[in-house]
């Protein structure tokens, strides 16, 4: 196995300009990548290994399988080190959006694939702040509309690889930051697309098809899991300050032949909430559902997954990737089962290569790390009548001496000033809010 180091890309200057250095000597590597979402990687070497002074943090790396991986830390023993990060879908999760007025927000309708190659290029290719662009790196024009024709997002400071995740996992489709190795010295050398499903299933014929079964002896073992973990299926939607429940308990009486179609909440011990604030002020059902229905396939997507060990990865060649659809046949268990790979890890090991795949429901592990979005653009409080009502800061204001920050809420505008104190030296001692009559005190070790 050999592992190609690269310097970050610079204008002109060619990739091969770039190349650092080969690795030779890896012990072990793993690269779990996914359909819709940011993959991870393992890599470890002999401590003495050649470059070893070329592996830094942010450079990139390219294995010879084709895999470009972004290294994000760095683990020296007296043995070993031990290299992680994740793929090029990860340079999204070091930006968030920026909003097209003073509220923050960045509205945006047209389709998934629209939808998302305008967050991706205002935010890392074209943004009106230079040091936000990637050198380097540009977004494929959207010439085919991809994912629902009619899509909508509405992020105030969201992060970009979670709101590109969300979008693309409602829709059905993929995405993918993929290294342009054929490029001249003025052409990107990283792009961005969306990507959908392919079908390999034994039911079509347009394509060589993809058939794991036992029988067939390309299979080492089969995990099926079927469970609701933390999924939701009612939600409680703050929409400026008025909260509604989403899906709304249907019309009609059972068995009248009136009840509503479509998305039904919970009941009784299958029924499982959560509180959810909306972006958007309109109470209207067709308005609010749009963005409901997001928040729906992030949190309440019910756990249905199959994990295979391919008994012999090379079996099939590069016939099947993440986002491909294939069928699982075991016949002493009566399964057979048509599903997408969502996730795919490779193992090497000297000369050992195998592969996991995940079919069906699957979420990136770095998902995790950026599931509380609510923590960091908004925050529960409880105002003056003891109602619940959300707040997020929405103007900061320097003064002489301190500062005034404005809250957005349900109840309207509220402005706190802070006054910083400081020593004979400048160095900030406290912060006080003068209008909540509270203060802080600031130690340095």
């Amino acid at each position: 196995m050999v592992i190609s180091i690269f310097k970050p890309p610079e204008d002109g200057k060619t990739l091969a300009e770039q190349k650092a250095g080969d690795i030779c000597d890896a012990t072990s590597y793993e690269y779990e990548k996914y359909f819709n979402g940011v993959g991870t990687f393992t890599l470890e070497l002999p401590v003495n290994t050649r470059f070893r002074e070329e592996l830094q943090v942010n450079r990139f790396l390219v294995t010879d399988s084709g895999d470009a991986l972004v290294v994000r830390d760095i683990q020296t023993t007296l043995d070993k080190v031990k290299v992680t990060g994740y793929d090029l879908n990860g340079l999204l999760c070091d930006r968030i959006t920026l909003g097209t007025d003073e509220s923050g927000y960045d509205p945006y309708d047209g389709s998934t694939e629209a939808c998302v190659k305008y967050y991706v290029s205002s935010n890392l290719a074209a943004s009106g702040i230079p040091g936000r662009n990637l050198p380097r790196f540009d977004v494929i024009p959207n010439t085919l509309d991809r994912g629902t024709p009619e899509d909508h997002a509405y992020p105030r400071y969201q992060n970009l690889q979670e709101l590109v995740t969300e979008l693309c996992g409602a829709a059905g489709l993929g995405w993918r930051v993929s290294l342009n190795r054929r490029g001249g010295i003025a052409d990107p050398v990283f792009l961005f697309d969306v990507t959908e499903q392919t079908d390999r299933t034994s039911g079509q014929s347009e394509r060589d098809r993809v058939v794991f079964s036992v029988q067939m002896h390309n299979v080492e073992s089969m995990t099926r899991q079927v469970g609701v973990t933390s999924a939701r299926n009612t939600l409680y939607l703050d929409i400026d300050g008025t909260v509604v429940q989403y899906p709304r308990e249907p019309e009609g009486t059972e068995g009248s032949g009136e009840e509503a179609q479509g998305r039904k909440p919970g009941s009784g011990y299958d029924r499982r909430e959560e509180y959810c604030s909306l972006s958007g002020k309109s109470l209207d059902e067709e308005v609010y559902k749009v963005e409901a229905e997001h928040n729906m396939a992030d949190r309440m997507q019910e756990t249905d997954s199959l994990t295979i060990e391919a008994g012999n990865p090379l079996d099939y060649g590069v016939k099947y990737d993440v986002g491909t659809r294939v069928t699982v046949y075991d016949r002493n268990r009566t399964l057979q089962l048509d599903s997408v790979i969502s996730a795919a890890t490779v193992r090497r090991t000297g000369t050992e290569y195998s592969v996991r795949l995940t079919l069906g429901e699957s979420k990136p592990k770095l998902l995790d790390n950026y599931a509380k979005k609510s923590e960091v653009t908004q925050r529960t409080v409880r105002n003056s009548s003891g109602g619940i009502s959300g707040v997020y800061t929405k103007k900061i204001a320097f003064t002489a001496g301190g500062f005034d920050l404005t809250f957005a809420g349900s109840g309207g505008d509220v402005l706190n000033s802070f006054a910083i104190t400081e020593d004979e030296s400048g160095n900030i001692t406290g912060i006080t809010n003068t209008t909540a009559g509270r203060s802080i005190e600031v130690t340095y070790d």
